[in-house]
């Protein structure tokens, strides 16, 4: 795909419309919208509130907490078969 976007502009085109569309799923998701819609508006209450420009920053580093603590929860799954193949 870098070949392509590197050519000319049509291949620019081809390749941002690719990339677009497979973005597409992941900002078709309710929390998405619901998150990342409002984040702006409420970091800029909060900065507003609090009289702290780095809100936003605090709120990043909430997200990646809450994250990790997920990420702590997701069962490992190295060397286990895929559902509908033969164990190996």
């Amino acid at each position: 795909m870098f070949l392509l976007m590197g050519t000319n502009m049509l291949g620019a085109v081809i390749g941002f419309a690719v990339l677009g569309l497979l973005y597409i799923p992941q900002l078709a998701t309710i929390s998405t919208s619901l998150f990342g819609g409002t984040a702006p508006a409420v970091n800029d209450w909060l900065a507003a509130k609090t009289g702290n420009a780095l809100v936003p920053a605090f709120s990043m580093m909430a997200a990646c907490v809450i994250g990790a603590i997920a990420l702590i929860k997701v069962p490992e799954t190295t060397r286990c078969p895929l559902n509908g193949t033969a164990k190996a």
